[in-house]
């Protein structure tokens, strides 16, 4: 869609994004699935702002900043819980 080969950057994704939402309004997309390449504060925060559920797959050794525990854990260690 993009005309070339690799990943978007934010302003790209977010350009094609507007373009989607042109015809289907966020109300409509009920979560919007991304890789690990399709993170990024100004993105999330860009989905958040429209309204816009999503799910992101995030690799292993990511740190979580603001954990109950007061502590940078990687995610593997904060859902070592989790039912998989």
């Amino acid at each position: 869609m993009l005309g070339r080969r690799g990943n978007a950057s934010t302003e790209e994704r977010i350009a094609l994004l507007e373009r989607f939402l042109r015809r289907f309004p966020p109300e409509r997309i009920e979560c919007l699935a991304a890789e690990r390449e399709f993170r990024g504060h100004r993105w999330l925060a860009y989905l958040i702002q429209r309204g816009i559920w999503f799910r992101l797959r995030l690799p292993n050794n990511t740190q979580t900043p603001n954990c109950p525990c007061n502590a940078h854990l990687p995610l593997t260690r904060l859902f070592a819980r989790a039912e998989r």
